[in-house]
């Protein structure tokens, strides 16, 4: 049609049969002479055209106002509707019911019956028309000609409208957890409001699995249950459905999808885990780097003479853990979101990053963060992020990462037992092995809290993935099961689709690999305490999951 330049012209963007076609619309003009120019454009008569994204949760009329309907250019628009020419085919090639077997009609349409001919399923532009409404359901196997554009009608229409079960078939993950279908996502949902919902990294539940289950997991859209979304195709929903040879067919064509859709993902993912497994290594290392500081007898020294001796003279298990962390947060430590400028002792804003000077390198500050005054004081204020636990019993101050590297170094003085605990959702605390309980315990001393590992879920919201503990002697533990009992749909535990960074018998080789390293250096005695311990942890672990 003729290009249009008036003010009232608009863009809008028609989805057809799996195409996006621009296409301009003047809202002077009636909504017949707009269904008029889709005619010319894709062959459906306006008689028989449903036209959705118009207006809210209907289709557009004939009399409808469109200068009314606020317009706008690269509006997504579904157009909906067989062409002519297709309607006439198949008119042509769908048996009269009331013709006899010998009849010449009859026996010409038989040659192109899906059950006569390999030709059954023809490939032609898309329609629903196929989908019937409940009151005049497709026969089966008589006199249904299937279309390859009616199978395919799931990339341009919810599946909801045709399926009312739960199928095999694409699908995204919109806001969270909601499942929606192809069409939905690419109709009803911006781009970043839907991914694709990816197989499970081999943990169902966080109980082995095979990944090839994932393949069909069945599932419904859900697009018209999401809070705040407008499902476009939600007033087609239980009005048609699709039976006999197109509901087979179509379930066919959603299931080899699926397929694709997961293969693409493993292929990627495979790619990912072998680039991921040197960030892994690095940070087994680093964290066992980070352990063995707290074993220098200077260290621990320097911190038996900041702990107060009625800490020190308490009796030993909960009661002194208690006492030590309810000091450590109460008297000793400081908590750091910006420091006071150090010229007036005012407000600060962060500027930026900082190149570490030779001090701040020395006791390990690799970040130094830079701070401006509010008040207007010339100088920068400096906030390096010391790493090294004998600073920080100096400086008494940081965030969630010195406190718990001060603090398991005084665990480690009082001669506890203490990991040191990494989570990857950028938090770190400590665990120590509490010999009354004969089990290894959580505590933070940010919180002042004790033996409640489901604090970060339950009670902060984190979404947790990968938490390891790491110890001199013992060192690397996933412990994931100690800190998650989040669960997802149905049995699937959301913790297990976020744990997609490595394979998971990959990196239970790999954590036991490093452990060998560590344990066959330990006399005999200790080194049979701490694999007994080791696997007294892997049993309660495994009743978490």
């Amino acid at each position: 049609h003729l290009m249009m330049t008036s003010s009232s012209v608009r863009t809008v963007e028609v989805s057809f049969h799996g195409k996006k076609v621009p296409v301009e619309i003047d809202t002077d003009e009636s909504a017949e002479m707009f269904k008029a120019v889709l005619y010319s454009m894709f062959g459906v008569p306006p008689e028989e055209q449903k036209i959705m994204g118009l207006i809210k949760g209907g289709l557009l009329k004939d009399d409808a106002d469109l200068a009314s309907l606020n317009i706008k250019d690269n509006q997504k628009i579904i157009l909906m509707g067989k062409p002519k020419q297709q309607q006439e085919l198949q008119q042509i090639t769908t048996p009269n019911k009331e013709q006899t077997p010998s009849s010449p009609s009859s026996s010409s349409s038989s040659s192109l019956s899906p059950s006569s001919s390999s030709s059954a399923t023809t490939t032609q532009p898309t329609s629903s028309s196929s989908i019937s409404s409940s009151t005049s359901p497709i026969e089966d196997d008589i006199n249904d000609i299937v279309f390859q554009e009616d199978i395919e009608a799931w990339k341009t229409t919810c599946t909801a409208v045709f399926l009312h079960n739960a199928v095999v078939q694409p699908f995204f993950r919109a806001h969270g957890s909601w499942t929606i279908c192809y069409a939905c996502a690419t109709t009803c949902h911006m781009p970043q409001e839907a991914t694709p919902a990816q197989p499970i990294g081999g943990r169902e539940g966080m109980g082995e699995k095979d990944d090839d289950d994932d393949d069909g997991e069945h599932v419904s859209c859900t697009c018209r249950t999401i809070p705040g979304k407008e499902c476009l195709f939600e007033p087609r929903i239980g009005q048609e459905a699709a039976r006999g040879k197109l509901l087979r067919h179509m379930m066919q064509d959603l299931s080899q999808a699926r397929q694709q859709q997961v293969a693409g993902f493993k292929a990627q993912r495979s790619k990912d885990y072998e680039k991921n497994k040197p960030e892994f290594m690095q940070r087994f290392a680093s964290g066992m780097q980070q352990m063995q500081m707290y074993e220098q007898p200077e260290l621990q020294a320097k911190a038996l003479g900041v702990i107060p001796r009625d800490v020190q003279s308490t009796p030993r298990g909960e009661a002194q853990i208690k006492a030590l962390l309810h000091w450590f947060k109460h008297q000793f430590f400081s908590w750091v979101n910006s420091p006071a400028c150090q010229n007036c002792g005012g407000g600060t804003k962060a500027i930026g990053m900082l190149q570490p000077n030779l001090e701040e390198s020395v006791y390990g500050a690799g970040r130094v963060e830079g701070y401006a005054c509010d008040q207007g004081c010339s100088i920068v204020t400096r906030f390096p992020r010391y790493n090294h636990p004998g600073r920080l019993l100096e400086t008494r101050r940081g965030r969630c990462g010195e406190w718990a590297n001060a603090f398991t170094l005084c665990c480690r003085a009082l001669d506890y037992q203490a990991r040191w605990i990494h989570d990857y959702t950028d938090h770190v605390w400590t665990e120590v092995y509490m010999e009354d309980w004969g089990r290894w315990s959580h505590m933070d001393p940010c919180e002042d809290i004790l033996d409640n590992a489901l604090v970060y879920e339950a009670g902060w919201g984190k979404h947790l993935s990968y938490v390891f503990a790491f110890h001199t002697e013992g060192g690397v533990t996933d412990v994931i099961d100690r800190y998650s009992r989040q669960l997802g749909p149905g049995t699937t535990r959301d913790t297990s689709r976020r744990r997609d960074r490595a394979d998971e018998a990959w990196l239970a080789g790999a954590i036991a690999s490093f452990n060998d390293r560590i344990i066959q250096k330990l006399p005999e005695s200790r080194c049979a305490v701490i694999l007994e311990r080791a696997q007294k942890e892997k049993v309660e672990l495994e009743k978490f999951r």
